[in-house]
């Protein structure tokens, strides 16, 4: 099956995305309702801002109409392709099924209420709502398990062997990652360029985990002990980086100027660098580090939606733009909600240069 058709519509769809203009208006809102009547007044965002405050208002209708928005926008591009391109794009869209069991996963540890956990997933992958609805509502950890065994659904046994070594939340936690990423390179693993580009991809992704894994890591001044101890925190199988280039500043105790200066020549130098120096001046505010990994990946989207125009590339690069504006919006209702000011809440959104430089 061709990707001609599909990407024609993807291509139609990225031209609605917003835009630096649409940024720098955005970032004069002074009050939850001027977003709400902005998002209201937009045709990409008017239908589920009208069905979602029917039900909600302020910043909860805001957030509910926003996944709602994103759900659509994955949905409309699945429904583009048939054949081989959707069984490469429903790969893509799994890593939602890995997202949302981390949310219900970390809302059972932390007991928290089943409808605020499930405000935080998106049903994309091969859960569906109903059935994320019913994972959020089971009466404790192991009955969460038993259920997904019951129904087989994906990752359940590699969780249930996790939970009967180790039960405790980061065990679960690297067991989901590790089946995820191991199944999603075996799937793509053929040597056609789509399947090509979707396995580097994948390891990219592998490389961001561990990335940050090793920066929370490196931030922590307690011992890391062994580099068998280290390993156990990442994700195998490994992405581009090997976990040793990660590890090996810790073991060394050079901390994250060690690691930056490890992976200084790495596609994530350039980034790492940049925050590095926004770290110093913060006087050690990691979250700066790791938003400036964030804005590469934003870019790296934004690259690749201009690489093949006939390849699985049109939609990654696609989907991986509207998530950043779907995280964006969500960043300026939480600041117009906690009261930050425009400034603060600039600070934390997620723009290319070019939409950088615009909403200045």
């Amino acid at each position: 099956m061709s990707y001609a058709y599909g990407n024609t519509r993807v291509r139609a769809m990225r031209s609605r995305l917003l835009d630096s203009a649409a940024y720098a208006h955005l970032l004069t809102c002074r009050t939850m309702e001027q977003l709400i009547t902005y998002l209201s007044n937009s045709p990409t965002f008017a239908g589920e801002m009208k069905m979602a405050l029917g039900r909600h208002t302020g910043v909860t209708a805001v957030l509910a109409a926003l996944g709602a928005n994103f759900h659509r926008a994955l949905e409309t591009v699945r429904q583009f392709f048939d054949g081989e391109p959707r069984r490469l794009f429903e790969l893509v869209l799994m890593r939602w099924d890995r997202e949302n069991l981390l949310a219900l996963i970390r809302g059972q540890v932390r007991q928290r209420a089943p409808d605020g956990v499930l405000a935080l997933t998106v049903s994309a992958g091969r859960l569906d709502s109903s059935t994320l609805a019913e994972l959020a509502t089971q009466p404790g950890l192991r009955a969460f398990l038993d259920l997904m065994i019951t129904w087989k659904l994906p990752y359940a046994d590699a969780l249930q062997e996790a939970y009967r070594e180790n039960p405790d939340l980061g065990s679960l936690e690297m067991a989901l990652n590790r089946a995820h990423f191991a199944f999603l390179l075996e799937a793509a693993s053929g040597r056609d360029r789509n399947s090509v580009l979707l396995q580097k991809e994948f390891k990219a992704e592998i490389d961001l985990i561990n990335l940050q894994t090793g920066l929370r890591l490196a931030a922590d001044a307690t011992s890391h002990g062994s580099r068998a101890d280290l390993d156990s925190h990442f994700v195998v199988p490994e992405g581009v980086l090997p976990i040793a280039r990660i590890s090996q500043p810790l073991i060394t105790g050079s901390g994250i100027e060690g690691l930056i200066e490890e992976l200084g020549v790495s596609i994530f130098g350039e980034p790492l660098r940049k925050g590095w120096a926004l770290y110093q001046e913060s006087g050690g505010e990691l979250s700066l580090l790791q938003k400036e990994l964030e804005r590469w990946r934003a870019r790296h989207f934004s690259q690749l939606f201009l690489t093949d125009p006939l390849s699985i590339a049109v939609p990654l690069g696609y989907i991986g733009s509207k998530e950043v504006e779907i995280e964006n919006l969500r960043v300026l209702a939480r600041g117009l909600w906690l009261g930050l000011s425009s400034e603060q809440t600039r600070s934390e959104l997620i723009l290319t240069r070019e939409e950088s430089r615009a909403s200045a």
